[in-house]
């Protein structure tokens, strides 16, 4: 078992104990409606629900107003995909339950992560849930995700490179599959 295993097994512990305040307003809203139909949506919506800081009493709540820190600033979560499995999903129904999920406004996406190690996606909780399938509902389109290899000047085929101490980038190899590369490539542009 990893690391990131055990701290996700560890996490799920911790939550199965908690009470969570859902609001009868997001479950009889439009926008819950229109990801009824999808399980894991609905599933994924939960676990970042489970997430979420539970609200300290109200006379907490006053303290912490007179010292400026109450309410909480938006703070923003990650849900990486690898952790799918554990909650009983798949990693498709993970990554379309996230995009659904800001499709119809419960999530924003906060920064969009691509496929270099330690960038990964950040959502903040959103309210644009509350005026979906009507004319105020604010659609937000979910980024194209960012290339992390580039294709070479000569021919055109996807490039691995490396930054170098002197901070240009220089090709280590081509990135494909087949046995030849640049045969695939020619192939696919239409050339013999």
């Amino acid at each position: 078992m990893t690391k990131f295993d055990e701290q996700i097994k560890r996490q799920r512990a911790r939550r199965r104990e908690l009470w969570f305040k859902i609001y009868g307003e997001m479950i009889f809203s439009m926008a819950f409606n229109a990801i009824a139909k999808h399980g894991a949506t609905v599933a994924v919506l939960l676990h970042i629900l489970s997430r979420k800081p539970i609200d300290p009493k109200k006379k907490e709540q006053d303290r912490l107003q007179k010292l400026g820190q109450w309410p909480r600033p938006i703070e923003p979560f990650s849900f990486p995909i690898r952790e799918a499995k554990h909650h009983g999903m798949t990693e498709k129904g993970l990554s379309k339950g996230l995009r659904e999920l800001h499709r119809v406004g419960f999530i924003d996406l906060h920064h969009h992560g691509s496929a270099l190690r330690g960038d990964f996606s950040l959502f903040i909780l959103s309210d644009r849930w509350r005026w979906y399938a009507t004319e105020s509902f604010q659609e937000m389109e979910w980024p194209k995700s960012k290339c992390v290899v580039a294709r070479s000047d000569e021919n055109g085929v996807f490039v691995s490179y490396k930054v170098h101490k002197s901070g240009k980038r220089k090709p280590t190899h081509a990135v494909g599959h087949g046995k030849d590369i640049n045969t695939a490539h020619s192939a696919a542009m239409g050339n013999k």
